[in-house]
């Protein structure tokens, strides 16, 4: 019966809030207007500023979707069923993390299909929309992960917020180390600015990528994950 008033409660919790309408909608009104940019706009070159317009309005919407999982003094219901059954911390964590890339993958799926269209009237380079649509998807599964542990690390849904964004504005600052830290300490920069994910996410833009494009937001997914499971333990 526990488990039962649980599952309910989540239910109720989740799925019938008027927070989760609202994100929902905010979801289906800007892919609708990707969608409508991306039919006006025929040309491939404007293919990458549809896929700015996802990679944006992604970077404000993971954090507020993510921030009040994993909060320690709220305790979210679906994290203490999870753990009243005894799961693994690390189990959950991954559970939260799939949920929430699913959905993110299915608007992706939404933009590969206005790509469809793209390609059948003005014929853009295949090539480059598999690269950017897997740019999108990468950057969005960092975003998904850190939000995460941010969510897991601190106590208050405004601090996981801006925790969550002070990391990815950083990560954009990565990218102009280069400018920044010249002469001696220019090799510094260039490490800097290979741990950018917006770097990577520029260079799959392209519509080609190498293998240290994958591996960077990889690791980034990974070392939140892993960080964020050390937390939920405690």
């Amino acid at each position: 019966m526990k488990y039962i008033h649980l599952e309910i409660h989540l239910i109720k919790q989740y799925l019938f809030s008027p927070f989760s309408w609202v994100i929902a909608a905010i979801y289906f009104f800007l892919t609708s207007y990707i969608f409508a940019i991306g039919i006006e706009q025929t040309q491939a070159a404007n293919l990458n500023a549809t896929i700015w317009w996802a990679a944006f309005y992604s970077l404000f919407l993971i954090p507020i979707h993510t921030m009040n999982l994993f909060q320690k003094r709220g305790k979210a219901d679906f994290y203490l069923l999870l753990r009243t059954l005894r799961f693994n911390p690390y189990i959950i964590f991954i559970l939260y993390f799939t949920f929430i890339v699913s959905c993110f993958l299915f608007l992706n799926t939404i933009i590969g299909i206005q790509f469809s269209f793209i390609y059948h009237y003005s014929s853009p380079d295949t090539g480059q929309i598999f690269a950017s649509l897997l740019a999108l998807f990468l950057l969005q599964s960092a975003y998904i992960a850190i939000s995460l542990f941010c969510s897991a690390l601190l106590d208050k849904s405004e601090q996981a917020f801006f925790c969550s964004l002070a990391i990815y504005f950083c990560s954009w600052m990565f990218f102009y180390s280069t400018k920044i830290f010249t002469n001696t300490l220019e090799p510094f920069g260039i490490f800097l600015t290979e741990l950018s994910l917006y770097k990577h996410f520029f260079t799959m833009l392209n519509g080609y990528f190498y293998l240290n494009d994958l591996l960077i937001p990889t690791f980034y997914i990974f070392l939140s994950i892993f960080f964020g499971g050390l937390v939920l333990k405690k």
